[in-house]
């Protein structure tokens, strides 16, 4: 027969071996499906030799090719509050003006928005725009800090992201409260670059992780961090390479 202290033993045992299984468990399952409960399709675009927009499907936890735009670069691109399109200007390569292109998400097709038309899609964007905080009102802190590089806002302009001059911290403004604080450090030899993207709810930062190496090479990984969970999420990565990156924004609006 077993002793009485030695079952109490293997019963608190058995405790400890049980809650760190579901410990494990619970966690890797938030880091496998985490990404679903408010996190939309993640877009960016990679310049080499023209365009080409990739998409993070959320659901399938896959990242694809979304198209590839041939003859020139994509820039200043944003993504409609229902995810219809994306609108950026299109600059053909040796052309010094760029044209105002429309990439539709649901059949691959692109094009040219000119005329009245032009100047209405402008307008929803400035108008968009325009409901986020200024660049000036932010605390004189977050503006030396963040100096030059751009800033991602949250839809409803209550979140911001962005990293520092030296692209070795990225910091997250709460409007709402004039608070900033540092949510990522790089590690040795690791930079952030300058673009941050941020989602439309202000969970979730989309950051570039480069490991550098000379003549401007690094090693770079797409990842998304979830603010409240703390996890980070690979989605898309290159090696040895001098290839620019840049996140689609969401904006409210039609």
């Amino acid at each position: 027969m077993i002793e009485k202290p030695v079952r109490v033993l293997i019963i608190v045992m058995s405790s400890i071996v049980f809650t760190l299984a579901a410990c494990i468990i619970g966690w890797n399952l938030v880091r496998l499906y985490g990404l679903q409960s408010s996190l939309q399709d993640v877009y960016f675009i990679e310049y080499v030799n023209g365009t080409t927009i990739y998409k993070y499907d959320v659901n399938k936890r896959k990242t694809v090719v979304e198209a590839v735009l041939e003859g020139g670069r994509y820039s200043d691109c944003k993504i409609n509050r229902t995810e219809n399109y994306i609108v950026g200007e299109f600059w053909r390569f040796g052309e010094k003006t760029g044209v105002l292109l429309r990439y539709n998400l649901a059949d691959g097709t692109t094009e040219e928005i000119t005329g009245k038309e032009a100047e209405i899609m402008e307008e929803r964007i400035k108008e968009a725009e325009d409901r986020l905080p200024e660049r000036d009102s932010l605390p004189e802190g977050v503006k030396k800090t963040v100096w030059n590089y751009p800033i991602s806002w949250s839809v409803d302009g209550n979140t911001a992201a962005f990293s520092d001059t030296n692209q070795k911290n990225i910091y997250l403004y709460h409007a709402d409260v004039r608070i900033w604080e540092c949510v990522l450090t790089a590690g040795w030899n690791r930079t952030f670059g300058g673009d941050v993207g941020l989602d439309a709810s202000g969970r979730y930062i989309i950051y570039k992780d480069n490991f550098n190496y000379f003549f401007d090479t690094a090693d770079i990984r797409i990842v998304i961090y979830d603010t409240k969970t703390k996890i980070r999420t690979k989605i898309y990565g290159r090696r040895y390479t001098q290839i620019s990156y840049k996140f689609v924004q969401d904006l409210d609006f039609e």
